[in-house]
This record gives structure tokens, sequence and C-alpha cells, in this order.
């Protein structure tokens, strides 16, 4: 079951067509790597869930071009710092883990 996504900790919500994509984006992020919506915009660190976080992160970062900030105030991320070590880290990631690039690819395609 896909969860609607929420947007906790924010001042407001993105716009309708920012949050749309947006919430395409983590709902598919949630469903490929078997992982709850809320735990990807939560604060958990369990590794699959920071997996599919870092994963989602990087795709909104190059399908909306949004800056790292306003990434990470829609992830609830404290910092766009974090958003500049997922993108780092799953484009690093990528070229060494076939299965999580198979992710990614089928993410960046949705």
């Amino acid at each position: 079951m896909i969860h609607p996504m929420t947007y906790a900790g924010l001042e407001k919500a993105p716009t309708i067509g920012a949050s749309s994509s947006y919430e395409r984006i983590i709902n598919h992020a949630a469903c490929i790597f078997d992982v709850e919506v809320e735990d990807i915009l939560g604060q958990t660190r369990k590794r699959e869930v920071v997996d599919a976080r870092h994963a989602a992160m990087y795709c909104a970062k190059l399908l909306k071009g949004d800056s790292y900030q306003r990434i990470s105030e829609v992830f609830n991320r404290k910092e766009h710092s974090s958003v500049i070590h997922a993108v780092k880290k799953i484009s690093d990631l990528r070229k060494m883990d076939k299965k999580l690039d198979a992710k990614v690819r089928n993410l960046l395609a949705y």
C-alpha cells in the first residue's frame, strides 16, 4: 500500500506540481526498496531506509533540479548537506553496486 506523503516540519507544503512529483519519487522509492514512506521522511538510520532515502534524494535532484536546500526541506532534513551527501553517495555506489544501480534506474525511469 502506498501511503500519502506528509510534510511534517514544513511551514507549508510545496505547490501542487512540485508536491505531486516529489510524492511520486518518494512513493516509488518506498515501493522499490520495500520501506514505508513515513520511514523515508523520518529520522530512522536503518540501512534499507537510508538507501531508499538517499536514492530518492538523488533522483529528486536529477529529475527536479531544485536546490539542495529545497530538497532537504521536502525530506525533513535539517541541513542541505544531507542531500549533498546522498547525491554523492548514490552516484559513487551506482558504479559498484549493480542491484542499487538497477533500483535507481527504475526510479529515474518512473
